[in-house]
């Protein structure tokens, strides 16, 4: 499950689907992601107001899906070669962090959110990550708005 505090709205991942709703679980949306998709797991960008996910599509390949809270997709769904489905994902200082499954090791990938054509290299391990979130007091800024309400 993510949170954001700003817009005052719960997202969630149940039968390989995103679904969401407001702080209080009324207004329920299902399917904010594609329902041909099957989604392992999400991040929100809260900055932008959007969702990064991974959509598993078959054996050794896998997509990055950008879509605003509404599921518009933003852009072209980025293919991930040579992946099994076992994926982190997270935001930390304006970068996009994907720990990727392959064939034989796990690699930590880089990315900068507006401009997927390049992922950076981060690290392969040769041990089993099953989550990975990052945490930080600055993970990201909170959206540019003079009208937040205050969070209780």
């Amino acid at each position: 499950m993510e949170v954001d505090p700003y817009e005052r709205k719960l997202f969630w991942i149940r039968d390989r689907v995103i679904e969401t709703a407001d702080l209080s679980g009324k207004n329920v949306q299902s399917s904010i992601s594609d329902d041909s998709e099957f989604v392992l797991t999400m991040t929100l960008d809260l900055e932008r107001q959007q969702i990064y996910y991974i959509s598993y599509h078959s054996r050794m390949l896998s997509s990055l899906i950008i879509t605003d809270y509404n599921g518009l997709k933003l852009q072209q769904p980025i293919n991930i070669a040579d992946s099994t489905p076992s994926f982190s994902i997270g935001l930390f200082g304006g970068q996009l962090f994907l720990c990727s499954n392959g064939a034989t090791e796990y690699t930590l990938f880089k990315m900068n959110p507006g401009n997927f054509t390049e992922k950076m290299f981060v690290k392969a391990f040769r041990v089993v990550v099953q989550h990975m979130k990052l945490v930080h007091p600055d993970l990201q800024k909170p959206p540019k708005s003079n009208n937040l309400k205050e969070i209780k």
